[in-house]
């Protein structure tokens, strides 16, 4: 570079030389031509040394001259989805096994792979994108989580999934594992939608407003083919039952309103009607038959956040969700969960839950012949949460059960202690807010 800038000096004075005023009269004729043959020298001189430097700076990069691509390597290489992996390994203590527990949670006292997730997405064409979560839940097999399809193009502002969905039903329903902020589900999860919440072959539609807020209205119908049957003793979900020709229908609000720079509320409303699955007692048979069911409800998500974090770390969210059933001929029931999650420091958060079972009633239930009712039971939960990065992070869970039941059906106050390892690989989309 030193030698192209004293060219490029060099290069400048000549030109300043070529537009000095005319030689007095008395000077030769041929001073102009010996002028232009330094200035056609240094021109030269300028380009080869503009040359050498970049042939050096190339050299000093390690590049040397660049290598032709090979042919289709850069096509090839777009063809592959992105692809991740997530795993929670998971230790645990339960004085007694609720009633309540769901697919994905740890399964026993003592150590639990409590779910590995596989996910491969891509976008297919300028129309669809594709999104594969595969699952082995306290390794007990692999299962399709998700497999959707996503439209890209279509006009008036909707959008079609299509394939194995988590339903738009409230907000924790369609959360992964690692997206909740505990280590177990909230109990309403296994007791109204069963173990792996509302997860169905399907399509949904979407539909985002015009209104000066944002507001996305949702249109879905599924195929809810297990379980067709529950022992009595067990909860019974909400859908399930019926022959392969009973669908299930959805319809759900979605709105977001940014009350301030720091405080925004996400709001929703959820209504959904399907067959309930078969009530069967193993020594009579048929207890209860499969009935028209309907469960409705709504959730809030409210959270504070500074606008930038060089202004502070904390945070704190509040979300809360309640959801009723009506089975046909029965009276109605119900739960809700409310929660508290604080962001104390840069890699420290805390969570606070509380959920509350049989609100305003709870399920009928079958024992020694005699139909009797949930009594109402309560679950308080405290987490701790350590982010060592945005990759990696350990929870400490404790929950005390009031007046729950537990899996043999009894009524008891219980507790249940939890460590939680979570790692991530790969290239793992966001999800939703």
């Amino acid at each position: 570079m030193r030698r192209a800038a004293a060219c490029l000096c060099a290069l400048l004075a000549a030109g300043m030389a070529r537009a000095a005023p005319p030689a007095p009269a008395s000077q030769p004729a041929s001073a102009p031509a010996s002028q232009a043959a330094p200035a056609a020298a240094l021109d030269q001189e300028l380009a080869a040394a503009v040359a050498a430097d970049t042939a050096d700076s190339a050299r000093k990069r390690g590049g040397g001259t660049p290598a032709a691509a090979p042919p289709g390597g850069r096509g090839f290489q777009s063809l592959n989805p992105d692809l991740s992996v997530i795993g929670d390994l998971t230790g645990g203590y339960y004085q007694h096994t609720p009633r309540s527990l769901s697919g994905d949670d740890p399964a026993r006292t003592g150590l639990n792979l409590q779910e590995l997730e596989v996910a491969f997405a891509a976008v297919v064409d300028p129309y669809f994108r594709a999104d594969v979560y595969l699952t082995i839940p306290n390794l007990e097999g692999i299962e399709v989580e998700e497999a959707a399809l996503t439209t890209l193009s279509l006009p008036w502002s909707l959008q079609l999934r299509a394939g194995m969905l988590r339903a738009t039903l409230g907000r924790q329903n369609s959360q992964h594992l690692h997206t909740q902020d505990f280590t177990r589900r909230p109990a309403l999860n296994s007791l109204l939608l069963g173990p792996d919440g509302f997860r169905a072959p399907g399509a949904e539609v979407s539909w985002l407003t015009p209104l000066p807020f944002y507001c996305m209205l949702y249109a879905g119908i599924y195929s809810v083919f297990e379980p067709r049957s529950v022992g009595f003793a067990a909860p019974r979900p909400t859908f399930g039952g019926g022959a392969d020709q009973d669908l299930t229908y959805l319809g759900a609000l979605k709105a977001f309103f940014p009350l301030t720079e720091r405080l925004s509320l996400y709001a929703g409303g959820s209504f959904a009607t399907g067959k309930a699955p078969v009530v069967v007692d193993g020594m009579a048979g048929v207890f209860e038959p499969t009935v028209r069911a309907y469960l409705y409800g709504g959730d809030l998500y409210l959270k504070w956040a500074p606008p930038n974090v060089a202004e502070s770390f904390f945070t704190v969210a509040w979300q809360t969700e309640w959801f009723g059933r009506s089975l046909e001929g029965q009276r109605g029931s119900g739960a809700l969960y409310s929660q508290v999650v604080m962001r104390v420091a840069r890699r420290w958060q805390l969570g606070v839950r509380g959920d509350f079972l049989g609100l305003p009633r709870g399920r009928f239930f079958h024992e020694s012949g005699v139909m009797l009712r949930d009594e109402r039971g309560y679950v308080a939960t405290l987490a701790v949460t350590w982010n060592l990065t945005e990759f990696s992070r350990i929870r400490l869970q404790g929950e005390g059960h009031f007046n729950d039941r537990t899996l043999d059906g009894s009524v008891k106050n219980f507790g249940v202690a939890l460590v939680q390892l979570e790692y991530s690989m790969g290239a793992h989309g966001a999800h939703q807010y």
